[in-house]
């Protein structure tokens, strides 16, 4: 099977289902955009650090912090006590609450999705202050308690030291002086470690603090509409289930492309295509002159009597068909020959154009026309119409098949020929497709 041929068994036999299943979800899709309330968003810029972060995973991991802050319902209760607004819940402001990078840095658009370009504007800024106050105070609490611990436990230590130090300076003992300078380095040890824990949270203390917010927002944008991405993507995903069940149903109910390909099927030439139905409502005629001429020396060629019609096409169609074909081979008679006659005497018994004294019996001939018995009438008839008065008539089929014809005929076909014995002299293409009203 060609690839042309596989096209036209599924686009153009499964146009219907392929233009429903496209347009479809096309309609469906541009419904739910039309019936969808535009929406307004407003988005305050924040400085989560003064440290710009030093790799693409440092300024990741600050974006999902700060992410994970804006998005909390702790800080979105907050920012709605403080607006005052309550026609919002924090369910519904966590999918409509983004927060985007710049670049590689610390700073951060916190934009916020509303119906109401007010309550946009007014939670958006709200929403920012509230997350830069929790990256100020709030997120640091445990590093301050730390710190504190920490503080206290070197101030210990430094007493423990000038104890052991005082200790060791009156001690006499070398034993015991041995002892008191290994505390004493203990001691100096685990200063150092909690002078080192200290520095470091004083250090993070320092960059988590310098949260700030940059801007506030001055006005909601609306919403940029997808309508026409979504229609692609309908129309697309419509497309792609459409002949993917046109590949099915070729596959469940296979059909024959064309008259050429059914021919192929079954080893028979092509004798042409009739006409269409404004075709043969302006020309008065179904068959074509070359299906005419062709079918006629196919007649000549078995030495038929008899040319059944048969196929997809309904009985009226058939019946028509047979009618107009019959009168073009119905009482055929072969042409007559003229034989060539002798050449007359001349009435010396010379033959004319000779020289010579020749001579020659003088034999007289008149023109003779040779005439054949005459040749039987051709009868073409419709599957329909056939009858017990066949009975040794040689008689040929010819098939007559739409585009698109199932499979099936193919095996009916070749049935009726094994059962019958009659020879296929050709196959006829049909532009009226099977199921339409027939002429």
């Amino acid at each position: 099977m060609e690839l042309n041929e596989a096209l036209r068994r599924i686009v153009i036999g499964h146009w219907m289902l392929i233009v429903a299943l496209v347009v479809l979800p096309v309609v469906v899709v541009a419904g739910l955009h039309l019936s969808t309330v535009p929406t307004y968003s407003a988005a305050a810029r924040v400085q989560a650090s003064s440290t710009p972060p030093g790799s693409d995973t440092e300024a990741d991991a600050v974006l999902s912090r700060v992410d994970g802050i804006a998005t909390s319902s702790t800080v979105i209760n907050q920012a709605l006590a403080k607006a005052k607004i309550t026609s919002r819940t924090t369910d519904q402001l966590v999918p409509e609450i983004a927060v985007n990078r710049l670049g590689s840095s610390a700073v951060f658009d916190i934009s916020v999705t509303d119906r109401d370009p007010q309550i946009a504007v007014v939670l958006s800024g709200v929403l920012a202050q509230q997350t830069v106050s929790f990256l100020d105070g709030a997120g640091i609490q445990q590093p301050s308690a730390l710190l504190g611990q920490l503080q206290a436990q070197q101030t210990s230590l430094r007493t423990q030291r000038t104890q052991l130090a005082a200790n060791l300076a009156l001690t006499k003992d070398s034993v015991q002086s041995a002892n008191l300078s290994a505390q004493l380095a203990s001691v100096d040890q685990e200063l150092a470690n909690v002078a080192s824990s200290i520095q470091s949270l004083q250090s993070q203390a320092l960059s988590d603090s310098s949260a700030a917010m940059i801007s506030t927002p001055a006005k909601a944008t609306k919403v940029p509409s997808t309508i026409s991405t979504d229609l692609g993507l309908a129309g697309l995903a419509g497309l792609i289930v459409a002949l993917l069940l046109a590949t099915i149903l070729e596959v469940l109910r296979p059909r024959v492309a064309d008259a050429r390909a059914f021919a192929r099927e079954l080893d028979a030439p092509v004798l042409g295509r009739l006409t269409s139905r404004k075709e043969a409502a302006q020309a008065q005629v179904i068959a074509r002159p070359e299906v005419r001429v062709a079918l006629s020396r196919a007649v000549d060629r078995h030495t038929l009597t008899m040319v059944v019609l048969t196929g997809p096409p309904k009985a009226g169609r058939l019946t028509a068909l047979a009618a107009d074909l019959r009168s073009g081979l119905a009482g055929r008679l072969p042409a007559e020959t003229t034989l060539p006659s002798e050449p007359a005497s001349t009435g010396n018994g010379h033959l004319p154009g000779l020289k010579g004294d020749l001579e020659a019996r003088t034999v007289t001939l008149a023109p003779i026309r040779a005439v054949s018995p005459e040749s039987p009438t051709v009868r073409v008839l419709a599957m329909s119409e056939v009858d017990e008065g066949m009975r040794g008539q040689r008689v040929g089929l010819v098939a007559v098949v739409p585009d698109l014809t199932p499979y099936a005929e193919v095996r009916r076909f070749n049935d009726l020929l094994a059962t019958t014995g009659w020879p296929l002299i050709g196959v006829l293409g049909d532009p009226v497709r099977v199921g339409r009203r027939s002429l």
